[in-house]
């Protein structure tokens, strides 16, 4: 039975730009502007197949957090960590094949706000950068499955944008719960095949809960 593709991704260099941001913003961030976000959901996952390929989604879960540091009154910085799984199925001849990336990935994204009370809507966008922890193909069909790991088909690296919507709604001073959508699309062709091109995407929800210093 035919695998629906073999992901791999190919090395990039993160310049130290996050870095200089940071100290860029650094003279108008105080301790009191600073959250700390947990939260967790699901990666509708993806991928772009050149050349063309049908290619169906697969579900896939997100745990992780994030640091909103605000530098005015309605713009914030806000970089994260978190885990999560992407790839992509395909169904031929009847047996549906399914690649599965875990990855430990950072969003390093600028947030807007939308103040109005209690109730703060926001949009945000920005880079993301992912690390492959594990990588795995299964093939299922007329009763029976199989299983790999193909590790050795990835690189360790991934990039991609994200930008998306979402809201806050304050519950006191202190914390607050919040709810994201965003859409991620890859930037680099992670496929180690010369003739194939292969970029990850996704459509992803989070809920998950600040906590205010």
């Amino acid at each position: 039975m035919k695998t629906i593709c073999r992901f791999t991704f190919r090395n990039c260099i993160v310049k130290p730009g996050v870095i200089a941001v940071l100290l860029l913003l650094a003279p108008g961030i105080y301790s009191q502007n600073i959250s700390l976000g947990v939260h967790t959901g699901l990666n509708f996952a993806g991928a772009s197949i050149t050349p063309a390929q049908t290619t169906g989604s697969r579900t896939g879960i997100i745990i992780g957090g994030l640091i909103d540091i605000a530098v005015s009154n309605d713009l914030s910085l806000a970089p994260g960590l978190q885990f999560i799984s992407k790839g992509a199925s395909s169904t031929e001849s009847g047996a549906t094949s399914t690649t599965s990336l875990n990855c430990l990935e950072i969003p390093v994204l600028a947030m807007y706000k939308f103040k109005a009370g209690e109730f703060i809507p926001h949009i945000f966008a920005g880079p993301n950068f992912a690390f492959i922890l594990s990588a795995n193909s299964e093939v299922s069909g007329g009763g029976s499955s199989s299983s790999s790991d193909v590790s050795s088909s990835f690189s360790t690296f991934d990039m991609g944008v994200m930008f998306g919507t979402g809201s806050e709604f304050k519950l006191s001073s202190a914390t607050g719960i919040y709810l994201d959508m965003a859409y991620s699309f890859g930037l680099s062709n992670i496929s180690k095949e010369n003739s194939v091109s292969i970029k990850n995407n996704g459509l992803r929800v989070t809920a998950g809960m600040k906590f205010r210093f």
